[in-house]
């Protein structure tokens, strides 16, 4: 039976001045070496101070200079690197007349007739390092001047994103070390839902209350009127505040005010995001073997104010677990909760996202939390060949310690930037595998083939350096064709 989802809370958002920027790509110059000069606007910044509201360049800041011909047509591109005051330095794009900056030059990609690309969905993913700290804003505070200018005009940056500052009050001492917070939105009722993520480190044990910062597009982060709102806190368990929105449209430049503190629910769920490309598709979540049996309740949240429940025990014969049909194409955040919190305990059935009929997944694009117990083993082809899969999370298989297949696991995932993580570190953790039987084959054979710009930025995860106790482990292709950047490090035999 399909239950429409009421929440009914209150979200104080207040909006403040300020705010900044962009993005960046190859490099392209060729002509000779010149100074420009480029401003941001009063009451933003560039090296984030939130009590001062003022902008500054600062060392290392590096502009992405797209040029055009007289016909207006693309010419190249160049990256130009901060001097001093508002001048930065860098080569001229042979026989561009005009040109366009964007702000941080790195994160810019730009298609074939210089046109800049939209980001990736986990483009604004960030780690906070301590409590009320800002430096993680830097690169994801958008600074572009799309006015074609001559190089001996002043470049006039205006801010595309938006920060948002949480007060959070109140963290129940359960979540234990808070490593990460995901804002999810309603953006559309009964038709989309986007999250951002915030990742933490250094955050002390147990702590009470913090205040974050989150650099957000105000484009895509936007929600609808009685929209739904959620913060989710992941440490050593998940805590959860939801409310309903008046609705809110974010204006780009602005620093805004979210204060949350009460009414945290203790949840155990699994969360991840999938892109509908089309309205009335009916999408499915599968299982990989059967027949089994459902081992807690469980419910579903489908992202678009629907939900479903399946019963403990209930029996589950088919492929398919369950299917939901999507009014209309969209951004959604799928959470499954379970009523089992005990980690050690079986909580949700085995589910995978490799599709059982051989086919490619377009569908699944971020992995936001690690998966609940599923009591598997078995994780061959979970993620293989899902094309649009962007991110992972840290502690992937957790609350899976029986996990020792992963055979083809991530196959052919050319969007993949995989997080080193995943698994445990072997440094601090060298005996997590020992004496199990591991099959690797072929696990992240082609991941991230398709990311750009080169060289990937995905890290292999070091599963070398595990002592093996002795046991059998199947190693043959496990990182053959992947492109991570420590290729160099990964012995022959997992090649």
């Amino acid at each position: 039976m399909k239950l429409k989802l009421f929440i009914y809370a209150l979200l104080a958002l207040l909006v403040a001045g300020c705010t900044r920027d962009p993005l960046q790509e190859p490099e392209k110059g060729g002509g000779r070496r010149v100074i420009i000069s480029a401003t941001i606007p009063a009451e933003t910044r560039v090296a984030y101070d939130d009590d001062r509201l003022t902008l500054s360049w600062e060392k290392g800041d590096q502009l992405l200079l797209v040029g055009y011909y007289a016909d207006g047509s693309y010419a190249g591109h160049s990256t130009f690197t901060w001097l001093r005051g508002n001048s930065f330095e860098g080569d001229e794009v042979a026989k561009a007349e005009t040109y366009k900056a964007y702000y941080p030059a790195g994160a810019i990609k730009l298609d074939r007739n210089g046109n800049v690309l939209p980001f990736d969905d986990n483009f604004w993913e960030q780690t906070q390092y301590e409590d009320c700290t800002t430096a993680h804003l830097r690169n994801k505070l958008l600074l572009f001047d799309v006015t074609a200018n001559s190089l001996k005009e002043t470049f006039k940056l205006e801010l595309k994103s938006s920060i948002m500052r949480f007060f959070i009050k109140g963290i129940p001492a359960k979540v234990g070390t808070l490593k990460k917070m995901i804002w999810t939105v309603e953006t559309n009722k009964n038709a989309g839902t986007r999250s951002a993520t915030l990742n933490f480190e250094k955050i002390p044990d147990n702590i009470d209350g913090l205040i974050a910062y989150l650099a957000f597009d105000p484009a895509v982060m936007k929600i609808d009127e009685q929209g739904l709102v959620e913060i989710t806190l992941i440490g050593e368990r998940q805590y959860r505040w939801e409310t309903t929105s008046g609705g809110m449209e974010y204006k780009p430049g602005a620093r805004y005010t979210g204060t949350v503190g009460d009414k945290w629910q203790a949840v155990n769920s699994f969360m991840y995001t999938i892109r509908i490309r089309e309205a009335g598709t009916r999408y499915e979540i599968w299982q990989p073997f059967t027949p089994t049996n459902n081992p807690a309740n469980i419910k579903i949240k489908w992202g678009d104010g629907y939900f479903d429940r399946i019963d403990k025990g209930t029996a589950l014969y088919d492929a398919v677990i369950i299917a939901h049909e999507y009014k209309n194409e969209g951004n959604y955040t799928i959470t499954i909760e379970s009523d089992q919190s005990d980690y050690k305990k079986p909580q949700m059935p085995q589910i995978t996202f490799g599709d059982p009929a051989g086919f490619n997944n377009t569908t699944l694009t971020t992995v936001l939390t690690p998966f609940l117990n599923m009591n598997a083993s078995n994780f061959g082809k979970c993620f293989a060949q899902c094309h649009s899969l962007i991110s992972l999370p840290a502690g992937l298989f957790k609350y899976n310690p029986k996990a020792t297949i992963f055979y083809y696991c991530f196959y052919r995932d050319g969007l993949l930037i995989l997080n080193p993580d995943i698994f445990p570190n072997p440094a601090t953790d060298p005996n997590y595998f020992a004496g199990m039987n591991m099959d690797f084959e072929l696990c992240f054979f082609g991941v991230g083939g398709k990311t750009e710009p080169y060289p990937p930025t995905g890290t292999a995860p070091e599963l070398w350096k595990f002592d093996r106790g002795g046991a059998t482990w199947t190693t043959v292709g496990c990182f053959k064709g992947a492109y991570v950047t420590n290729a160099g490090d990964i012995p022959n035999e997992w090649l």
